[in-house]
């Protein structure tokens, strides 16, 4: 290799060539875009530099399909009469969009066109379209779209085919053709973009970037942002839960201010502190669920949530995990019937935490007690109807209800009086 060329020698042979032959265009295949169901415009205001500002995006027309073939500039850069670099620089681009109607406004605004008093739109030979910025969306295959915008565009009238057949007139669609450029005004990183593209979706993709892409037009950001996590929701102080039945879980709502997804790792402690925890294997998502076969007694987790190379705990959550209890809410009570007539039944309601069910074993005695009766076969639920055989004399009952993980909870004693 010889020495490296001049700046100005090197700007030279890009601009021409070889031996002064001007530089190759070299077109981009043709992209066609059909599904759209988005199209706008936004209109430009340049400064005496041509630095475009742009204004709110419109609503162009129905859009039925778009067309984008790519212009490049190719250049070789030869040193020591060998090819030392290529370079492909974009020049310019067609964009065909295939629209239901322009509108009479819409074409004023695209091709400099102008309304008479009368309302008929009069294009003229001085006429020269606007620069405009054109977004539109179309879907994918995979049901997810493709968002584009065009940073500067310059359109013709739109061509409108008309067919006679018998006495009718059969419209095809209207297309408008323009031209694409790189925009005048330069990005974070100094260069002229000329166009826009991102897919719904996508590994990170912000929700709010896709939203209010028909907003404004995108400005390309390349400024370098310290990752942030915002912990809106922590996971609640304290859980209750009953052994044997546990549902319950525990979740942090979380986010970040970068488009790298946020990740989560769970932990569990033997003291109440967001420290020294030991993490819980599988658990990594914002939510976490409550392991089930927790014994009684009091256990403590957090979360730490990772952005980048950021991360934030939560608040610790407290899970309290009782054994099952049962209550009895009504108790059976005392009862005179006749006997050769008896209708009448004893009645136990209870309820148990953790939503269990309960068992239930009635018992008679002969002394107005609660132990030492003789279980009754086959009477095992809430309602206990009284024997229809029993002779004149006064009779013991009671009942003792279990669930699994309960301790058992004795009804008092129903006294049965015959007559």
């Amino acid at each position: 290799m010889g020495p490296a060329l001049p700046n100005a020698l090197k700007a030279a042979v890009l601009e021409y060539g070889k031996s002064g032959q001007p530089p190759k265009p070299w077109l981009k295949p043709t992209k066609r875009a059909s599904g759209l169901d988005s199209l706008y415009y936004a209109p430009i205001t340049e400064d005496e530099n041509g630095v475009e500002t742009y204004g709110t995006p419109k609503v162009l027309a129905k859009a039925i399909s778009a067309e984008l073939s790519v212009e490049l500039i190719e250049a070789i850069l030869y040193a020591d009469d060998g090819a030392s670099e290529v370079v492909k620089e974009f020049k310019s681009g067609a964009l065909t969009l295939g629209i239901d109607d322009i509108g009479a406004l819409v074409a004023q605004d695209l091709t400099g066109c102008k309304i008479d008093s009368n309302n008929v739109v009069v294009s003229r030979s001085e006429d020269g379209g606007n620069p405009v910025a054109i977004g539109f969306r179309a879907k994918k295959a995979n049901g997810k779209y493709r968002y584009f915008w065009m940073y500067r565009v310059i359109f013709n009238m739109p061509a409108t085919s008309l067919a006679t057949k018998g006495d009718s007139i059969t419209f095809s669609n209207p297309t408008i053709e323009g031209t694409v450029f790189r925009r005048n005004k330069l990005d974070g990183e100094n260069k002229h973009p000329w166009k826009a593209e991102v897919t719904e979706g996508d590994t990170g993709v912000l929700a709010n970037t896709i939203s209010n892409w028909f907003s404004t037009v995108y400005e390309p950001d390349f400024t370098s942002v310290t990752p942030t996590i915002t912990i809106s929701t922590q996971p609640a102080a304290t859980t209750n839960v009953v052994v044997g039945s546990i549902t319950e879980s525990l979740s942090v709502v979380a986010s970040g201010n970068t488009s790298t997804p946020l990740t989560y790792q769970w932990y569990e402690n033997t003291t109440a502190s967001t420290e020294g925890g030991t993490p819980i294997n599988g658990e990594t998502s914002a939510s976490f669920n409550i392991p089930t076969d927790l014994t009684a007694g009091t256990k403590y987790y957090y979360c730490v949530i990772t952005l980048e190379t950021v991360t934030e705990t939560t608040t610790l959550a407290t899970v309290v995990a009782e054994d099952p209890v049962i209550t009895i809410t009504t108790e059976p009570v005392d009862t005179t019937v006749a006997a050769g007539s008896i209708t009448e039944s004893l009645v136990v309601e209870a309820v148990v935490t953790g939503s269990k069910a309960i068992n239930y074993q009635w018992y008679e005695n002969t002394t107005a007690s609660a132990t030492g009766g003789t279980v009754i076969s086959g009477a095992t639920a809430a309602t206990f109807a009284i024997p229809t055989d029993l002779t004149a004399g006064t009779y013991y009952y009671y009942c003792i209800l279990s669930s699994s993980g309960a301790s058992d909870v004795t009804t008092a004693v129903a006294t049965v009086t015959v007559s």
